[in-house]
């Protein structure tokens, strides 16, 4: 596929086609902005792994797939990884009075939990904790 870019909107209405009739969906395409990241994708798996993509955003109750709808892995430029991302624009930041560890906690946890769009295993391998861990301080803090 990484040398037949232009074969990507066909197989991806054809997998389209093919899960709205199995899953009994009407996702009528994909947005703009979502065939611009698959066809510039380079595809590692191959056309296994636009099947599988396709499949799992299909699934999702929306007329289009769109960015938010695709794996991550996808929607991201090359190279950046979810903590690259996390990283870019933002740090911890004390206020002069000073801050505890508790504030500081919850404002990382939100910030993780923000940048995986809710994900909570993804926000856990941000923080380098378990998903139970995560779990347990979102709870804490009252983060739900």
């Amino acid at each position: 596929m990484r040398e037949h870019k232009e074969d990507i909107p066909l197989l991806v209405d054809h997998f389209i086609q093919r899960y709205n009739t199995q899953f009994r969906k009407i996702v009528q395409g994909v947005t703009p902005e979502g065939l611009k990241l698959l066809t510039n994708y380079s595809w590692p798996g191959n056309i296994r792994e636009l099947k599988n993509a396709r499949e799992r955003a299909i699934l999702v109750d929306r007329d289009k797939i769109g960015v938010d709808e695709l794996p991550i892995r996808i929607a991201e430029p090359a190279g950046a990884s979810p903590m690259a991302r996390a990283n870019e624009n933002h740090q911890v930041k004390l206020p002069p009075e000073g801050a505890g560890l508790d504030e500081i906690e919850k404002e990382v946890i939100q910030q993780a939990l923000q940048y995986a769009n809710g994900n909570k295993t993804m926000a856990s391998k941000l923080l380098k904790i378990s998903r139970d861990t995560l779990r347990y301080k979102v709870k804490k803090h009252n983060l739900e």
